[in-house]
């Protein structure tokens, strides 16, 4: 059979298959739980352990399986491991890699026939035989039979052509026929028939079917993403994943001359721009909603290389991603950079997570205030605790998060209305005006306006919320942490973290209105691992209210001396900050005008006071 050309061989001498083309976040996680590395070598080793497979039974009883671990089963279908042995087939040229792949694959070809009535297999609550299964399959074979060409047979060779033109059926049946959308399994799907189409032309209908493929692909390059670049499944983690579903289909069209218009390389060079922008100083991509800490530098050398543009750039200052509600904060590039993430993403039908307007807080390359991030989503610690607000920086309303009060009381269940509705960028400071919607559909009604300024030269942030209701209410601050200790000082109520080196310190700015402060353990996933991390608790009772917080790194670690105050203005918040023989004055507006800023010694506050 003719062959196109496969464009993957130059970058997969030098990347493992699954730092080349990231796996989506579901497979990740499961990958990082089985495998614990997503390097071909580990790969490969723990998938030739005699007793890996044995946990699900020999054959593996994939429909008993899908009731109980569905992630896991789908990541067993979705034959994730294949490529690993293939590649290192390619680099060694041992042929014990291709005979151990043709093993695996030979016995779950054995044991999983094609359904005979596709449209009631479709319609049913099994997986194995349809959606991102097939397209992985098809996908991950194909790679097979390109990275291990020089090294099957030709009986070998036909034998793996009919399986890929079996999955080719079964992608046009389940994603040709669906109605476009911009969810990252349609994509992904248009992807693994677009290579089906592209690298085997000579396949039943491949002309038309490689159009419906380049269609669904180039609709969601307009509808899947915002118009400032974002996803918009807006999960971080995610990202690497579907850019590399779009640079994949790009290279197969690029190298065997099938024209693509000029949007394509717009939106690539967006997608770099986005990864360069929002990644976290340690290189990887925040945890938001579904997602984990997904490298994002090989995508970016990959990426660069493709559209012919510098590998080496530093992410930028801050950024606003106006369009969908999010924005990093940073005082400079680099991996001791403070970095701040906020998140006030809409609603999405999948992947999304409570606790809006919250966010994240890095310095000096270590994480201290974090997203909880997810977990397997088998575990059932996902409903219990990520997805729901308590998971996140956010605040309670008489114990309810946003999701809570829009699933409780709104027709919309997942729209809590929130909105990044404000942003300010100098060389001093950036600041954030976040709102949220949710609590206003309460019987009591409570308003909600979150303020983020980050100071950049101390490397501050200051937190003010703004709650307005019209009776009284118990409102809840959280304050997640990296996984390590806290302590708490009683008098003023402040929180410093317990680290041996750097810290971080917590503190409102107005402990009296505070009834209680304590501190609860909840979960950060890190790396597909739940572990224990402390919540800080700050409550208190009232209808209107106004607090604020500081967020200070501290060098040592000790309590420090610090005097702050709060009051109200006209047009704004007053906040003071004394701190080592310095005070420091922020004027924090209601509108959108300019902070101000005053400082000066504590001898010319004394001095001032005393009128000399």
């Amino acid at each position: 059979m003719k062959h196109g050309v496969f464009p993957f061989d130059e970058f997969l001498k030098e990347y493992d298959v699954w730092v080349f083309h990231p796996m989506d976040q579901g497979g990740r996680l499961v990958q990082l739980q089985l495998i614990g590395s997503e390097m071909d070598m580990d790969m490969v080793a723990v998938l030739r352990r005699p007793d890996f497979f044995s946990p699900w039974g020999d054959p593996i009883q994939y429909d008993r399986l899908e009731t109980t671990e569905l992630e896991k089963s789908v990541w067993l279908n979705r034959w994730y491991g294949l490529p690993s042995f293939a590649r290192l087939y390619s680099i060694t040229g041992d042929r014990s890699y291709l005979d151990d792949l043709l093993k695996l694959f030979r016995g779950w070809c054995a044991g999983n026939p094609v359904p005979h009535d596709l449209s009631e297999y479709f319609r049913s609550r099994r997986y194995t035989w349809k959606d991102m299964q097939v397209a992985w399959r098809a996908q991950n074979l194909i790679w097979c039979y390109f990275l291990g060409r020089n090294g099957f047979s030709s009986a070998e060779q036909q034998e793996l052509l009919h399986s890929i033109a079996v999955h080719m059926r079964m992608l046009n049946a389940y994603f040709g026929e669906q109605p476009l959308s911009a969810g990252n399994h349609q994509s992904h799907g248009a992807l693994a028939m677009l290579h089906a189409t592209v690298l085997f032309p000579e396949l039943a209908n491949a002309s038309i079917w490689r159009d419906k493929a380049l269609k669904i692909l180039d609709h969601h390059l307009e509808e899947a993403f915002f118009a400032d670049g974002n996803s918009v499944e807006l999960c971080p983690g995610y990202y690497p994943f579907i850019a590399a579903n779009f640079r994949d289909a790009y290279l197969l069209c690029d190298a065997n001359d099938i024209s693509v218009s000029p949007r394509w390389r717009e939106r690539l060079t967006q997608f770099h721009h986005f990864m360069n922008q929002v990644q976290q100083p340690d290189g990887t991509m925040p945890p938001i909603n579904d997602s984990s800490e997904t490298p994002a530098g090989p995508s970016l050398r990959i990426l660069a290389k493709v559209l012919g543009i510098p590998a080496d750039r530093e992410p930028g200052r801050s950024v606003c991603f106006s369009d969908s509600q999010q924005a990093v904060m940073r005082d400079k590039a680099g991996a001791h950079s403070t970095y701040v993430f906020l998140d006030a993403g809409a609603a999405w039908p999948h992947h999304w997570h409570g606790g809006k307007l919250g966010f994240h807080f890095w310095h000096d390359g270590r994480p201290y205030l974090v997203d909880s991030g997810v977990c397997n989503y088998d575990d059932p610690l996902r409903v219990a605790w990520y997805l729901k607000s308590e998971a996140h920086n956010t605040v309670l309303v008489d114990d309810l998060g946003d999701a809570d009060a829009a699933q409780r009381f709104s027709t919309g269940p997942t729209d809590v209305g929130s909105c990044l509705c404000g942003w300010m960028s100098t060389p001093e400071y950036d600041l954030a005006t976040m709102s949220n919607a949710a609590f206003r559909v309460l019987p009591a009604p409570v308003s909600w306006i979150r303020q983020i300024l980050f100071l950049k030269k101390r490397q501050m942030v200051v937190v003010v919320d703004r709650l307005d209701g019209a009776t009284e209410h118990e409102y809840r601050w959280l304050f997640h942490f990296a996984p390590t200790t806290l302590r708490t000082s009683a008098n003023p109520e402040q929180v410093l973290t317990g680290f041996d080196d750097g810290n971080l310190l917590l503190a409102p700015f107005c402990a009296e209105k505070f009834a209680r402060m304590d501190v609860r353990q909840g979960h950060v996933n890190q790396q597909s691992r739940n572990l224990p991390a402390p919540v800080a608790n700050f409550v208190a009772r009232g209808a209107r209210l106004e607090a604020a917080f500081l967020v200070m790194p501290v060098s040592g670690r000790e309590f420090p001396a610090l005097r702050l105050q709060q009051t109200t203005e006209v047009d704004g918040v007053s906040l003071t900050i004394g701190l080592r023989g310095e005070v420091i004055r922020l004027i924090i507006p209601n509108s959108a005008s300019e902070v101000r800023i005053e400082t000066n010694t504590l001898n010319e506050v004394m001095s001032e006071a005393l009128g000399v």
